[in-house]
C-alpha cells in the first residue's frame, strides 16, 4: 500500500511540474487535464486500497 501511495504522489508531483513549466496554453490545458487525473488516481488508490 505505501509503494502504491508514493507511485500516486510522485505522478501528481510530475504532472504540477509539467503544470508549472509549461506556457499559458499548454498550463490551461494541463490544469484540466490535471484535475481529471487527480480524480482518475484517487479512484486508483481506492481500488488498489480495497483489493491489496
Amino acid at each position: 500500500m505505501v509503494n502504491i501511495f508514493f507511485c500516486w504522489f510522485l505522478k501528481m508531483l510530475l504532472y504540477y511540474a509539467f503544470l508549472l513549466s509549461g506556457n499559458k496554453i499548454t498550463a490551461s490545458f494541463s490544469k484540466k487535464r490535471m484535475v481529471f487525473l487527480f480524480f482518475l488516481s484517487t479512484f486508483e488508490l481506492r481500488y488498489y486500497k480495497n483489493n491489496s
